[in-house]
């Protein structure tokens, strides 16, 4: 019994290491197959008024972009004619220009054994350090056929497009004026708030000051707010916080022929909760909807100021514009 044992564990030992060299070789496979389908390019760099090793970095660089959609680049940079590209190759132009203090970067195709472009798009750099953020949007917009606008996210919109507002660039502060509904004492209060937030990558804060007020009761806040943004494109949702002060009271009815309700309410610290959606991101006016949950740190008194018990934490809605 032990020798068949040790049979049987030999054959198994055996079949794995087969199964191993099986993967392998499919693997191998795949990777010899993904390199030979990938589709010949050149990319040529002109641009007289940059050196020589500013052409090489950008050329570098497009073509890590171009390779990473499938394309198998050879770059060439050049500040004259370029040389006839391999047959059956697509061919592509990075060119860098100036204009006044602006850098113009432009990537086109070509066509085939002409000068003539098949496809283009280009944007303007405030300086030869911001030339890196722009490629990406160009390799984009030219492969895909999407107008170079639509490529834009709040890490790469250019400073030129900041500065004439098409678009909006991250690392900038917005005003915000917004309208707020919540639920106190089991009915809607509506009012406005104010703010101001600074957005940066990924995250943004601020501060937010508001009210609302309706027949069973309302509330005034302070609070200073803090969201986690994760994408960077024209939308993303938020989710975040705050903590501040909060004076929240309610309307009881009573039914008291002369009084009909009696009010609690309180001061205190307090925090709020928030998630919601920003629209229009890029935009120099966006605009955001979000719900919120308001937690006061104290419990509500009466008049006579006995404690009612009640923290009434407090859910809302909210529509909120920013520019």
């Amino acid at each position: 019994m032990p020798e068949r044992t040790d049979s049987y564990e030999a054959i198994r030992v055996l079949s794995k290491r087969t199964r191993m060299k099986h993967v392998f070789l499919l693997i191998s496979l795949l990777l010899a197959g993904a390199a030979s389908a990938a589709t010949p390019a050149t990319l040529i760099v002109q641009g007289a008024a940059f050196s020589a090793e500013t052409r090489n970095t950008l050329g570098e660089l497009t073509a890590s972009h171009l390779r990473e959609q499938g394309f198998l680049v050879t770059v060439q940079p050049t500040v004259g004619e370029p040389a006839n590209p391999a047959s059956g190759a697509r061919l592509f132009r990075l060119v860098l220009g100036e204009l006044g203090k602006k850098i113009l970067v432009k990537l086109e195709e070509l066509a085939p054994g002409t000068s003539a472009a098949t496809s283009s798009a280009h944007l303007f750099a405030s300086s030869i350090e911001d030339v890196d953020a722009l490629i990406p949007r160009l390799a984009s917009s030219v492969l895909t056929g999407a107008a170079v606008q639509e490529t834009a996210t709040v890490e790469t919109v250019s400073a030129d497009e900041a500065r004439t507002n098409q678009l909006r660039k991250s690392g900038r502060g917005s005003a915000t004026i917004g309208i707020p509904m919540s639920l106190v004492g089991g009915g809607s209060a509506v009012g406005v708030t104010f703010g101001y937030l600074y957005e940066s990558s990924g995250a943004r804060f601020g501060f937010d000051l508001g009210g609302n007020w309706g027949s069973t009761g309302g509330m005034l806040w302070l609070s200073m707010l803090g969201h986690w943004v994760p994408l960077s494109g024209s939308w993303s949702p938020y989710v975040g916080g705050g903590a501040g002060l909060l004076s929240l009271w309610k309307n009881v009815t009573t039914g008291d022929p002369y009084y009909g309700y009696s009010t609690s309410g309180g001061v205190g610290a307090g925090a709020k909760l928030e998630a919601g959606v920003q629209l229009m991101r890029l935009n120099s006016v966006r605009m955001e909807v979000g719900a919120q949950l308001y937690l006061p740190f104290f419990q509500l008194a009466d008049p006579y100021g006995s404690s009612t018990g009640d923290y009434a934490a407090v859910p809302a809605l909210s529509m909120r514009i920013l520019f």
